[in-house]
């Protein structure tokens, strides 16, 4: 029992039967009762990280990137479950309604039309969490952390953004 819920949440064990949402609803139900609190965590196929709200995709696994209606991507915003918004709601929050009965999940991709130093203030501070500088959103950690990029980022640098 132990290994399978490990290998859930790690998303090395997928179950196929049950499809990514309820691979979401298996590793966000062990997720809370392990009463853990991390910066980010695998739901099966996809990695969420919670340091921005909404919380954002960091990686996802090929097998899961086409069971969605368009493909998921890395940076994409995890904004409703169950028509229930995100952007309001910590990890716990999120989490508890991702072992509700529902079934749907929606992403957004982020607006490629953002110019240079639009800041999103999240979390009820004047502080941005993020903010998109040219092509790059920036993730004001220490150090800083590309967390989305847009078509083309890599053009404008000598090095390639990841």
């Amino acid at each position: 029992r132990r290994q399978v819920l490990e290998g859930l949440k790690s998303g090395i064990v997928g179950l196929k039967n049950v499809g990514v949402r309820g691979q979401f609803r298996a590793a966000a139900a062990l997720l809370l009762a392990e009463g853990v609190h991390a910066q980010s965590d695998w739901l099966g196929p996809v990695k969420i990280g919670w340091r921005t709200r909404p919380p954002w995709v960091m990686h996802v696994k090929p097998e899961a990137r086409e069971q969605f209606r368009r493909p998921l991507n890395q940076g994409d915003q995890l904004v409703e479950v169950d028509g229930q918004a995100t952007e309001h709601l910590d990890r716990r929050g999120v989490l508890r309604l991702l072992i509700g009965p529902g079934t749907t999940v929606k992403f957004r991709t982020p607006v490629e039309d953002r110019s240079e130093g639009q800041a999103e203030t999240l979390g009820g501070t004047d502080k941005p969490q993020s903010e998109w500088v040219g092509k790059i959103r920036l993730l004001w950690s220490k150090p800083p952390t590309v967390i989305a990029t847009l078509a083309g980022a890599s053009e404008e640098y000598q090095k390639p953004v990841v």
